[in-house]
């Protein structure tokens, strides 16, 4: 699990790692822009969704066979804890 927060450029940082990890291991993504599980995207409400959703779609990636996630973060989502339980 990579979570990557702060002030700018969480989105594009996401995106390097998900890309740069992503030609070695299969690697799930979840962002402001997208949401990617096993090559397939899905569409990004916010920039962390709900915790029971987050952990729906990290329960279908690790089904899927992909054991790291990329995560953006904002500290919205840590202040409501949307990402407590995720190590």
């Amino acid at each position: 699990m990579i979570g990557v927060t702060g002030t700018k450029g969480k989105t594009t940082v996401s995106t390097l790692i998900h890309l740069f990890l992503n030609t070695k291991k299969k690697v799930s993504m979840f962002t402001t822009v997208k949401n990617i599980i096993n090559g397939i995207t899905y569409e990004a409400e916010r920039t962390t969704m709900e915790s029971n959703v987050l952990n729906s779609f990290l329960k279908k990636s690790y089904l899927s066979g992909e054991k790291i996630s990329v995560v953006e973060v904002s500290s919205h989502a840590v202040t409501l804890k949307r990402i407590d339980g995720i190590d």
